[in-house]
């Protein structure tokens, strides 16, 4: 990706997963939300396969900020791996850009903390078809975390006292991540009941997410990255059950 970027031409790049799909006018909202003063600029996420219990559970805690019906606006971020940013900002991160591009969401962070901002477009939307069975769902979030897990501790310079810390208290991690969602559609009984019936895949996605955590932080991130990229290209995924995917 990184050589991609320094190979192109135009002022605006932008990442599309291979199990995404672009919904009609996203690359001319794309274009216009690019006038103002963003660096990186995202859309909105609709799921591809809705009665599925773990592609709701995944979709809900991987794209809560960037579900239809959000009114967009500057954001502490985009969503990531489909997501747009001005080259030159890109650029700015030098020899290091093919890692931060690696752990997107730890880039945006880094970009963030250096002054730049965000901005999520509603037209700018896609449609995402995430993964339905619970073995493929354990393997893509544990590889995902166990790789991100360590690269997040460098960028924070955790030493080795916070890295204990962290592992001991990861157990904890998914209770107080779940709760927080529980609680934040506490005034919306609708949301709310639909959270509370998916409550066991959110359960064992974050389980499998936080094993991925306490593996990277022990003994690193391995192959991890490597397997999360070849699941992503190549995994077998349900094919879309509704037209354009509710775009």
């Amino acid at each position: 990706m990184s050589e991609g970027v320094r190979l192109a031409r135009g002022p605006v790049i932008a990442f599309l997963e291979e199990h995404a799909r672009a919904c009609p006018n996203w690359a001319l909202a794309l274009l216009e939300a690019h006038q103002g003063p963003w660096s990186g600029v995202g859309g909105l996420v609709h799921q591809a396969v809705r009665e599925n219990r773990l592609s709701r559970a995944a979709s809900l805690l991987n794209d809560r900020n960037w579900l239809p019906g959000s009114q967009g606006g500057p954001a502490d971020r985009i969503r990531g791996h489909n997501s747009s940013y001005k080259r030159s900002v890109l650029l700015s991160l030098g020899d290091d850009l093919a890692e931060w591009l690696d752990v997107e969401p730890l880039m945006q962070d880094k970009l963030r903390q250096d002054g730049h901002r965000f901005f999520v477009a509603p037209a700018m939307s896609i449609i995402h078809l995430n993964d339905t069975k619970f073995r493929s769902v354990a393997h893509v979030y544990f590889q995902w975390n166990r790789a991100l897990a360590p690269a997040r501790a460098r960028w924070l310079g955790w030493g080795s006292l916070s890295r204990t810390a962290r592992i001991l208290l990861l157990p904890v991690i998914p209770i107080v991540r779940l709760a927080q969602l529980i609680w934040s559609y506490r005034k919306d009984g609708a949301d709310l009941a639909s959270a509370l019936a998916i409550l066991p895949e959110l359960v064992f996605i974050n389980t499998c997410a936080t094993i991925g955590q306490a593996t990277g932080l022990l003994f690193g991130g391995g192959d991890g990255l490597r397997q999360f990229m070849e699941h992503e290209l190549n995994a077998d995924r349900q094919a879309p059950t509704l037209e354009n995917g509710g775009c």
